[in-house]
């Protein structure tokens, strides 16, 4: 009995020494560039890095305690790049192997506390650490990093409210909703049961109140007008002073199909004639609406859309071709470049020309059908005032938009601004109102963010080079050089109408002069950042 006391006692303490000696290892002091060009050389090794690491993926964080991480966030291929082309599979390559899996270490499944929650209990997307330290290894899943001491990663907090939207009179949010449903659960899409329902009613709820629209275009949403209707009783119950309705587009119930729909402010606007549908595709996913302003009369027509998702197997020109843009592509097609020709014919009917297309549209930036509407003439707000690296969805450690808000050349003129509200992409799925850590607040509402557009419609157009917002800085002139006034110590960016960036400069003068004279004619985002971090946007028109 002795002896075997002697020998356990024996071997806690050659544990604790192997302990000891792993945590006090000297780390090898590498960058992330060393790690990734030369991964054989460190496995094994305890490794230190300094660069700044984001979280890309949080897809095993609630069920295995692990994230993905790399040197940037990575964009979706085909937002930024052509599909098929050099620069996507480039992209493509760089994306696959440029990133680590940041592991717990344990073997338990659902650990509980999970690793590096944040004050707000969530690790998302974005956040980043600019020190790692742990031992490098490899498997059949990919090159790991398990820390030896435990990181500490900041930044792409929970947003609250919506933000830096400009003088406006009209703001309008897409939202996919993520299969909303009021009857009809358990047949494998969207809540099993009415209790599921209600906590997916709860979430979407508490995203509305915050984002606060005149117009709510939601996706996703149950055939029939049940469901808009008790989101709009939900709206009105607030009892905020504000007074909402839904557009009745004549359908009945219908299972789980899921269609597109409008809730509005009545005490603000009136809707224009009926709504109209665009049946190219699936059904009741294309609809279009004017709605006239009630302190103005000045008039808008909003065109909502689902375009056909990429899952699923298609063939002919619906096969996915591997040039980055999935299955059913030709459909897609088939549906933007029918919009097109369904927006001018929603012009005629309800007597505006300001037309705004937006929606889940199932395709990136540089896809075919987004192609489609950009070289129609249409103004993509999320990107111009966003920037080329906005997004709406992350899949598999990617960002990129599938959701969009495309504006005509008349009514680009007088957005004021356009915010993707990121409460749900960059989050874990344990926060579903289906999730293991369900929370009676907004995020994780869906896995689409909402795209949220504000115009000041005023029906008014100018000569000039230049529109100018009232807002601390100011922009004046008329022909080749214009002046920014009191711009001083702030870093200065121009963007296009597609969110790429032309110009960026730091100013030092309180008169900032620009030379507009090789600008092609169209709309252009400047953008001031202070030193505060805060963001101005003032547009400029080159006529």
């Amino acid at each position: 009995m002795r002896k075997k006391t002697i020998t356990v006692l024996f071997a806690v303490l050659l544990f604790i020494s192997s302990v000891f000696c792993k945590e006090s290892e000297t780390a090898v002091v590498i960058t992330w560039n060393d790690l990734m060009n030369n991964p054989s050389n460190y496995i094994g090794s305890t490794v230190e890095i300094h660069d700044t690491l984001y979280i890309i993926s949080v897809n095993n964080w609630n069920k295995y305690g692990e994230v993905e991480i790399s040197d940037e966030r990575q964009m979706s291929p085909t937002d930024i790049a052509l599909p098929g082309s050099i620069e996507y599979t480039t992209i493509l390559n760089k994306n696959n192997n440029n990133r680590v899996i940041l592991s717990d270490g344990s073997s338990t499944i659902y650990p509980n506390p999970r690793p590096w929650q944040d004050a707000d209990g969530t690790c998302r997307t974005g956040q980043y650490t600019t020190l790692l330290r742990g031992v490098f290894s490899q498997s059949q899943y990919g090159y790991t990093i398990t820390p030896t001491t435990t990181p500490v990663f900041q930044g792409n907090p929970r947003p609250t409210a919506v933000t830096n939207l400009g003088d406006y009179n009209l703001k309008i949010c897409s939202f996919n909703l993520r299969l909303y449903l009021t009857s009809g659960y358990g047949n494998g899409f969207g809540p099993d049961n009415e209790a599921d329902a209600e906590k997916q009613h709860n979430k979407i709820m508490k995203a509305l109140e915050a984002i606060d629209a005149d117009i709510f275009g939601l996706i996703e949403v149950q055939q029939g007008q049940d469901a808009l209707a008790k989101i709009t009783n939900s709206l009105n119950a607030l009892n905020n002073g504000k007074h909402y309705s839904y557009i009745d587009d004549g359908t009945k119930v219908s299972g789980t199909f899921t269609k597109v729909g409008f809730v509005y402010r009545d005490d603000l606007l009136e809707p224009l004639r009926q709504i109209q549908s665009n049946n190219t595709g699936v059904n009741h996913r294309k609809k279009g609406q004017g709605f006239k302003m009630k302190s103005n009369n000045e008039s808008i027509v909003v065109l909502l859309n689902h375009f056909k998702a990429k899952s699923g197997q298609g063939s002919g020109d619906n096969a996915d071709i591997n040039d980055g843009q999935g299955s059913f592509n030709g459909d897609r097609v088939r549906e933007a470049t029918a919009i097109i020709t369904f927006a001018q014919s929603c012009a005629r009917y309800f007597g505006d020309d300001d037309v705004i297309i937006m929606g889940d549209l199932n395709a990136y930036t540089q896809e075919d059908p987004i192609r489609i509407i950009s070289d129609a003439g249409y103004t993509n707000l999320i990107k111009q005032y966003g920037g080329e690296k906005a997004y709406s969805y992350v899949f598999g450690g990617n960002i990129g938009c599938l959701d969009h808000a495309f504006a005509n050349a008349s009514l680009s003129a007088q957005a004021t601004g356009c915010q993707v509200f990121h409460i749900n992409a960059d989050e874990s799925s344990v926060f579903y109102y289906d999730g293991y850590s369900y929370n009676n607040d907004m995020y994780k509402s869906s896995d689409h963010d909402p795209v949220v557009i504000a115009f000041n419609l005023n029906g008014t157009t100018t000569e000039n080079d230049i529109l100018t917002n009232e807002t601390s800085s100011v922009i004046y002139g008329n022909g080749d050089i214009i002046g920014i006034a009191n711009a001083i110590d702030n870093k200065m960016e121009l963007y296009d109408i597609n969110g790429k960036q032309i110009l960026s400069s730091e100013i030092d003068t309180y008169d900032y002069t620009l030379n507009i004279s090789t600008l092609a004619k169209g709309v252009y985002i400047i953008r001031l950042t202070n030193s505060a971090g805060d963001i101005q946007t003032l547009k400029l028109i080159r006529y």
